[in-house]
């Protein structure tokens, strides 16, 4: 629906559908809330123009899913007990899976840290994916990194790709 070319071009398109956000629903980095004040106005179109086969429930839900906020967005959880889906979906065949956890994004700084993060990421998950993997021990920051255990986490990373194939 919003394909575009490039991040502006895709964000140009989005504008036109859905229009110029409230200025409390832009979020994000001072370059990008300035990026955004200095585009025109955009009007929103009407969906249910746009769509004119949907349903109101389907214009609804995808008013929902396209809040430029995303603090405001509907979850995936919520839009499934939407009534859109009242025809097809049973809360016994929900099963929700545990929160992921982000902590990781603050011991990433620079390029190893990044490398370290994936490679003790694979470790993590080496007992349920493939017993090559087993014998590797996590790494710790150490300054002035050599990573050429790199090789070794390539062999592991083809271990777990095999497996999953």
């Amino acid at each position: 629906m919003f394909r575009g070319t490039s991040p502006i071009d895709q964000i140009i398109r989005i504008l036109n559908i859905m229009g110029t956000p409230d200025a409390s629903d832009i979020k994000g980095s001072q370059q990008g809330i300035d990026f955004m004040k200095r585009l025109k106005i955009y009007h929103t179109v009407d969906l249910a123009m746009k769509f004119p086969h949907a349903s109101d429930n389907a214009i609804d839900l995808l008013k929902q899913m396209l809040a430029f906020n995303h603090e405001k967005r509907i979850s995936a959880k919520e839009a499934l007990k939407h009534p859109y889906f009242a025809e097809i979906y049973d809360p016994s065949h929900y099963v929700e899976g545990p929160k992921f956890d982000f902590s990781f994004e603050s011991r990433i700084t620079d390029t190893a840290s990044i490398k370290r993060e994936c490679y003790n990421t694979i470790l993590e998950f080496r007992a349920n994916l493939h017993p090559s993997c087993e014998h590797l021990e996590p790494l710790e920051p150490v300054a002035g990194e050599d990573w050429s255990v790199m090789s070794t986490l390539t062999k592991c990373w083809a271990g777990v790709l095999s497996y999953i194939k």
